[in-house]
């Protein structure tokens, strides 16, 4: 064969192997003369239907969420929360899909076997662990807005009523000039005690005299202005029956008398304003100034406004989104 038979041959073979690598005088390298690659960029902004290869699980997993071929995007919305299907919380340990009852998945698992709803099983392996795991990324799944609590309204007081009542025979300290129980009930002490012929029955206090006097320890459960009603009986013996009262060794009423009822069981009330009494234990006294009196019980009363308490607000919880198809 001639020389230059031998080169044609030789130059058509070239030809043949520039054509099957792509190549060719007129093709463009894939490597630039400064040393850049000039291969298509990896972003994926021009090429939707290529997702890029990048060095981060979830970034991969952005790249095919945004893809058309995956289509998530345009199911679920960028967030999983603004597209036309159920929105997606990925904070879920496991994910239930309506074909199946009772049975939990994890995220990969039924992106694997239901995603997307077109056409099931096209994202596997890799594929569903990166769009796990770039969907693990989002905080949490946008709940729907808690609504406000409203204000609890501030509570008007209510008046409240307060009543102690003190039987007069359980005294805690006494007075008494004599040196005997006259009554011989109840109490075997120098203060004469009787039963009280009256509602409720009971005993009295009676015999009573000049000086004489009963002292009484008492809590007042609030702050307030109270009335001290008084169960009494007298006979006009030597004028009216009066009676000196006193809180905490400070005088209230320095000489309360007592209306004639006529008989030593013919029990009468009176009430009598003491002023504003504070909280707390408290020790009243009631002296004998007039004697000829019988006392059955008194009652320490008052209408105080005590405020309700306001209830603790309880907030209105948020809805929890479940995933599906």
């Amino acid at each position: 064969m001639s020389s230059e038979i031998k080169q044609l041959v030789l130059s058509l073979l070239v030809l043949l192997l520039l054509a099957a690598c792509g190549g060719g005088p007129d093709s463009e390298s894939p490597i630039a003369t400064d040393g850049t690659t000039n291969a298509p960029p990896t972003n994926g902004a021009d090429d939707d239907n290529t997702p890029p290869v990048l060095s981060d699980s979830a970034e991969r997993g952005k790249a095919l969420y945004n893809s058309s071929i995956q289509g998530c995007l345009g199911c679920h919305g960028a967030d999983g929360q603004s597209g036309r299907f159920q929105k997606i919380d990925p904070t879920l340990a496991t994910y239930e899909h309506s074909s199946v009852v009772g049975q939990g998945y994890r995220l990969e698992e039924y992106l694997e076997l239901w995603m997307p709803v077109s056409n099931p099983s096209l994202c596997v392996g890799e594929c569903a662990t990166d769009i796990a795991a770039y969907m693990r990324s989002w905080n949490t799944a946008s709940p729907e807005p808690t609504p406000e609590p409203a204000p609890a309204p501030t509570p008007n007081p209510v008046p409240s009523p307060i009543e102690i009542r003190v039987e007069s025979e359980d005294y805690d300290r006494y007075y008494d000039t004599t040196s005997a129980n006259e009554g011989g009930e109840y109490r075997q002490d120098d203060v004469g005690i009787g039963r009280a012929i009256d509602q409720g029955g009971g005993y009295f206090v009676g015999w009573t005299a000049r000086d004489e006097w009963l002292e009484y320890d008492v809590t007042i459960p609030a702050s307030g202005d109270y009335n001290l009603e008084l169960r009494i009986a007298t006979v006009n013996v030597v004028g009216n029956g009066v009676i000196a009262l006193s809180i905490d060794g400070q005088s209230v009423e320095d000489t309360v008398s007592l209306p004639i009822t006529g008989d030593w069981q013919g029990w009468t009330s009176i009430d009598i304003p003491l002023g504003r009494i504070e909280q707390g234990q408290k020790n009243i006294r009631f002296s004998i100034v007039n004697h000829g009196i019988n006392l059955n019980w008194f009652r320490l009363h008052a209408d105080i406004a005590v405020p309700e308490p306001t209830p603790t607000p309880i907030p209105t919880p948020a809805p929890v989104p479940v995933a599906g198809d």
